[in-house]
């Protein structure tokens, strides 16, 4: 497996394979009520989980390096899985699956045709609580009006033009997301073997946003993910709950 395990771009790691581990786990980075919580029991679990993988050579030390390596490590075949989001597909090319076969055309089409092909797959990622769906994070891509702007009409008629089916199909998928207007869904666009795959895996998973009732998800990000590197390639000796308590000490002390 190839992951983002680096503390890269802010911490933006937490948010794509760490969050679904931790997810799939039954744990999660808040309290419900506002609070940063990572020492939990299912946050335990989930790193000694990742401690174990990383030991055992399963995960590439590309994964740490940041500036989106770890994606290298799936197009040339030497990684067989990625968890990360939907959109990452824009990016995986030019390609090699994992039995060898090459897609050169050094555009999103190579993971198309890689899944049209049946080279690569998509799938959910495991639970590790029996009886629970595996878990995933979701975000989304909006549109606001800023406060003083002079052309109120123009701005929603421009919304408007956007949400409609077929543009809000094209902005969508241009994105390599699934669109919030549920008629874009019947567009051509969304016939393709890959989205016919990935509308399945979401009914296979429970996905929720990574930060759950955290009100300042930027200060979040790199606190939560600075502590899973540290405890999963920096120092896989530390003990994780004196670790995570600090790490959401710090995050509330100030939010």
């Amino acid at each position: 497996m190839t992951y983002f395990g680096s503390t890269d771009s802010g911490g933006d790691g937490i948010t794509r394979g760490m969050d679904t581990v931790l997810q799939s786990f039954g744990g999660g980075v808040d309290d419900g009520n506002g609070k940063m919580l990572l020492n939990t029991p299912q946050n335990i679990a989930a790193i000694q989980f990742m401690r174990t993988v990383v030991a055992k050579g399963y995960v590439p030390a590309i994964d740490f390096v940041g500036n989106f390596q770890e994606e290298t490590a799936f197009n040339n075949g030497s990684a067989a899985s990625l968890p990360t989001g939907l959109d990452g597909y824009l990016f995986l090319n030019p390609l090699t699956s994992p039995a060898g076969k090459k897609y050169s055309k050094g555009t999103q089409d190579d993971f198309l045709d890689a899944v049209a092909a049946g080279d690569i797959y998509l799938s959910p990622f495991f639970s590790a609580v029996a009886g629970q769906k595996p878990g995933c994070s979701v975000a989304g891509t909006g549109l606001s009006i800023p406060v003083g702007a002079k052309n109120l009409d123009g701005a929603h008629a421009y919304i408007n033009w956007l949400m409609s089916s077929q543009e809000n199909a094209s902005f969508v998928a241009g994105l390599g997301g699934f669109p919030a207007v549920s008629t874009s869904l019947s567009d051509p666009l969304f016939s393709a073997p890959y989205y016919t795959q990935a509308k399945q895996v979401l009914t296979e998973e429970t996905c929720k946003p990574w930060y759950g009732t955290l009100k300042n998800p930027a200060a979040a990000e790199p606190i939560a993910m600075n502590v899973m590197y540290m405890l999963i390639k920096q120092n896989p000796t530390a003990d994780i709950a004196t670790a995570l308590t600090a790490a959401q000490n710090e995050y509330n002390a100030s939010n």
